[in-house]
């Protein structure tokens, strides 16, 4: 009886333990699963950082702290003020005479003469708003190549941060985010100037305008960025839309005005992003761009752009350093000309032009503080029935190598030079050689550097 009973216990006993080793496995996968969903999501905002970091858009880390801040509650701080300026200046020569600098250099912060120039002076106030919003605005000053100060307000705009489901809003005066390049500033550049094919199609401003933009970060487990924007299609950084200023083409006698939705610019863009191991990252965007250009009502133009970026940088590095990054873009314009006369009363038959053009750069950081870049662009269309020695369309090819030494996470010196190929050159058999010599100094906050 005693031995049946003590049989009844052991067994008991070990149903029990049978019992608590299942709720035991089961809460320990339990908590795996919670662990491996809040890895996935450790890695992700910190894949969000690195990309704002490498598009040269984390512009809200300050070096020293902002200027006043208050606390809002919830441990949320908004800072009133912070302020950088960031100065840059270029020197240098060229085979080129300076009218012809400015046809081959044609961004407005690109050296744009020989001797000295100063590229850009940038004043950025950016700040949190309140728990909802945080706000940047860029004043930029610079000097002409006819020696006048010119002041513009490059960007202002307000970005939300409390959108549920992954949704932003940005709404002001804004870079688009059409490519890598667009939406950079200049100090962010690796190289001394802008490629031929952004000023190509967007114009010495590069494409930005009042508008407003929607993007979605979808809950993949790679980085996915659906972007749309509305903006103001006219004015002079509309480049290949309504310009009537520049224009790229001519300009209707009758202009054009935004009347409609038709008269509004679109955009759109997707980025994605992978990891290949813990030491490369690459992502891969395409862009589209539609509006109507300044040539007649019912005319437009289509920008369509496909860019990749990829960066390798070892596990264990010195403040960064080695790294090697590969980016390149591809662009082409399709740009209808509608019936109808300019000013001086020429004729124009309606036709579509299309244009192309395409850059390629790879930059080594090859100890710290030092990097070496190279660059090539090259830039054609369909210009039969134009003028092949017209700037604005005619073949063109650089190449370039750039030198860039960091003494310290404020200042770089870059010596760049250019070997130009274009058919509306002719002092030299269409080929020039330009030497630049690039300084930059920052005070305040920053971002741009990588150490």
């Amino acid at each position: 009886m005693r031995t049946a009973l003590a049989i009844l216990l052991i067994c008991g006993s070990a149903l029990a333990q049978s019992d608590d080793l299942d709720k035991l496995k089961k809460d320990l996968e339990d908590a795996k699963k919670r662990i491996d969903l809040l890895e996935k999501e450790r890695e992700r905002a910190k894949l969000e950082e690195e990309l704002k970091t490498e598009m040269g858009t984390d512009k809200e880390k300050p070096a020293s702290g902002a200027l006043a801040s208050a606390d809002l509650g919830g441990g949320v701080k908004a800072s009133l003020l912070d302020l950088s300026l960031d100065i840059l200046v270029a020197g240098g020569t060229s085979t080129a005479n300076n009218d012809e600098i400015l046809t081959l250099q044609g961004g407005d912060h690109d050296p744009n003469r020989r001797g000295f120039t100063v590229e850009n002076v940038e004043l950025v106030g950016t700040g949190a708003v309140d728990p909802y919003f945080t706000a940047q605005a860029n004043v930029v000053f610079l000097i002409t190549p006819d020696g006048e100060t010119k002041i513009e307000l490059e960007e202002a705009f307000f970005v939300t941060t409390s959108l549920p489901a992954g949704f932003q809003v940005k709404g002001g005066q804004m870079y688009e985010q059409f490519g890598r390049h667009n939406a950079q500033h200049p100090h962010s550049f690796m190289f001394v100037d802008s490629n031929v094919v952004n000023t190509r199609f967007f114009g010495a401003d590069g494409l930005r305008s009042q508008g407003l933009e929607a993007s979605w970060l979808a809950p993949t487990p790679w980085y996915l960025l659906l972007l749309v924007g509305a903006y103001n299609a006219n004015g002079e950084t509309e480049y290949s839309f309504i310009n009537e200023e520049e224009p790229p083409f001519y300009a209707s006698e009758d202009g054009r005005d935004i009347r409609t939705l038709r008269e509004i610019q679109y955009l759109a863009r997707l980025l994605q992003n992978f990891d290949l191991g813990d030491t490369i990252a690459m992502n891969i965007g395409t862009s589209w761009a539609h509006g109507p250009n300044s040539t007649g009502h019912r005319a437009d133009t289509d920008i369509y752009g496909v860019d990749f970026y990829a960066r390798w940088k070892p596990v264990v590095n010195d403040h960064g350093w080695p790294f090697v990054q590969v980016q390149a873009e591809w662009m082409g314009r399709s740009y209808e000309q509608a019936t109808g006369f300019d000013e001086a009363g020429t004729a124009f038959e309606h036709e579509v032009f299309w244009d192309w053009g395409w850059y390629a750069q790879v930059v080594w950081g090859f100890t710290r503080r030092w990097t070496v870049g190279v660059r090539w662009d090259q830039a054609k269309g369909e210009v039969a029935h134009l003028d092949r020695e017209d700037d604005r369309f005619d073949s063109r090819r650089r190449a370039s190598a750039a030198l860039t030494f960091y003494p310290s996470e404020f200042s770089k010196i870059r010596l760049q030079y250019n070997y130009d190929h274009a058919t509306h050159l002719s002092a030299h058999d269409d080929d020039e050689h330009s030497v630049w010599l690039q300084v930059e100094v920052l005070l305040g906050k920053h971002g741009a550097h990588k150490f």
